[in-house]
């Protein structure tokens, strides 16, 4: 992948001359005797915002595995323009490759600075720990950061989607919540005295029965009618009723 792009200008401060500049962790850009050196969270900024830009995204955390320390140059320069001349991004491993052009007056360097990224993401988890079968409000949320890489394929990442939710079981608070943990408030619960109804154009018939499971308005569950004994399943239309399907009674 190609693009130029300038980035920004680097104003270098003046700092007090030392014998081994080259062993620091550059935090500021500073000129030292014969020597101008950019800082590492300089460089990092530079390559987040432009990755952020290329992948769309809001935040990015970066590990350099070139130039960590800093990028330092064996001239006295007050100033560096920035370019990112050539950008290699590989998706696939989160790898980044990019060519740096440092620019100042007639003096130019390009440098290969090259690391991996993680693509930061907030998705919606519990505040504390709740129990099974309580009913997901909005206050219970809480936001967390996590890698976007590792997020399961159900992982539930829109609040709207729990909110008025049940949990399935417990679950511990700060943890990513998958699709599987959480169902529809179950409105009907397991050996509720529910009525059954059986409709069809030309016949209606009710009957008494047992809800055998749980289920929420919806959901097709097994019902015992109390008359016969025999086992149906219905579709819950409220907490007090659930509807047959054809030919079973």
């Amino acid at each position: 992948m190609f693009k130029r792009l300038v980035i920004f200008s680097i104003v270098i401060l003046f700092g007090v001359p030392f014998a081994n500049a080259s062993e620091q962790m550059y935090t500021e850009e500073t000129i030292f005797e014969n020597i101008s050196v950019i800082s590492v969270d300089k460089i990092e900024g530079m390559i987040s915002d432009s990755l952020m830009d290329e992948l769309q995204s809001d935040r990015i955390d970066i590990e350099l595995r070139s130039y960590r320390k800093g990028v330092q140059f064996n001239i006295e320069k007050d100033y560096f323009d920035v370019e990112i001349v050539e950008s290699d991004i590989n998706k696939r491993t989160r790898r980044f490759d990019y060519k740096v052009s440092f620019t100042s007056g007639d003096f130019r360097q390009v440098l290969d600075i090259n690391g991996s990224y993680d693509e930061i993401i907030s998705i919606p988890s519990l505040a504390t720990r709740i129990p099974f079968g309580t009913v997901i409000t909005e206050d219970d949320i809480e936001f967390i950061d996590v890698q976007a890489h590792r997020l399961m394929h159900d992982t539930i990442t829109d609040p709207n989607e729990l909110v008025g939710k049940t949990l399935k079981h417990s679950k511990s608070a700060l943890r990513p919540i998958r699709g599987r943990d959480v169902q529809n408030k179950q409105i009907v619960q397991r050996t509720d005295n529910i009525d059954i109804l059986y409709e069809t154009p030309s016949i209606t018939v009710t009957a008494k029965g047992v809800a055998m499971e749980s289920g929420a308005k919806g959901d097709v569950i097994r019902v015992r009618n109390t008359s016969s004994n025999k086992i149906v399943e219905a579709m819950v239309k409220n907490s007090t009723l659930a509807i047959i399907n054809t030919g079973q009674l």
